[in-house]
């Protein structure tokens, strides 16, 4: 007959065993968080920086009975240094000289300016402006000036706060072949002689100042060229602040 033996463990030391076990795995996960990791940030690092930090490696590590056979080797760490410092003090150099060189050639440049514009000046002297002799020299011509005809009347007039107690600002789109621009004001535009001259100015923008306050103006601009003066603007008008 098989008799079978059966050994009942005790509820104590099931305990005891399950103690011990979770106490490892605790210490083995305590260990793994509290693990220290290498930070390298080589790809934000300088390459001056970088050689520095290599060289502090090699000097850290030579020796070091921590790290007795390092993979790489110091030597290959140290060899490749010196080869990247190397090629860091020549692309310095080549820099340096390179930006010298471009101040060269920037001073020869304005010497071979200064030479074809006194020699441009003495063909356009003994050619009389006549294009034909002016290519035969190698030399082009301006396109002539086409003639600018009667000036048009500004557009989009604009009056604007002056920023001030009784002033405003007009400004008005540019017009080809114009000189300068004339500028009137009225507070009765329907009145023939109502326009009174406000000023003249080469820009497209003019103050008008010494206005009453809360009184409406009316503004318009004309252009003068070499063909004379152009058509009034259509006016705008605005409240003086």
């Amino acid at each position: 007959m098989l008799t079978v033996e059966l050994r009942i463990t005790p509820i104590e030391a099931i305990g005891e065993t399950l103690e011990v076990i979770g106490g490892t795995i605790e210490a083995t996960v305590r260990k793994t968080i509290t693990m220290a990791q290498i930070k390298l940030d080589l790809e934000n690092m300088p390459l001056p920086t970088k050689i520095q930090f290599a060289r502090q490696v090699i000097t850290a590590l030579t020796n070091n009975p921590d790290f007795p056979s390092p993979e790489p080797t110091i030597a290959e760490l140290s060899t490749q240094t010196g080869a990247t410092e190397g090629a860091y003090n020549t692309a310095q150099a080549s820099r340096q000289k390179a930006i010298s060189d471009t101040a060269t050639q920037n001073d020869e440049e304005k010497q071979l300016d200064t030479l074809l514009t006194r020699l441009g000046s003495y063909v356009q002297l003994k050619s009389a402006g006549q294009e034909v002799k002016i290519r035969s020299a190698g030399m082009q011509v301006k396109a002539p000036i086409a003639p600018v005809g009667p000036l048009g009347a500004p557009e989009n007039l604009l009056l604007t706060d002056g920023g001030s107690e009784g002033s405003l600002v007009a400004s008005w789109g540019k017009i080809r072949g114009a000189v300068s621009y004339i500028v009137e004001t009225t507070t009765a535009p329907d009145a023939k002689s109502g326009w009174s001259y406000a000023s003249a100015t080469t820009k497209t923008r003019l103050s008008l100042t010494g206005l009453s306050s809360g009184t409406r103006y009316w503004c318009r601009v004309a252009a003068l060229g070499a063909a004379g003066q152009g058509p009034f603007s259509d006016p705008a008008a605005k409240v003086a602040p």
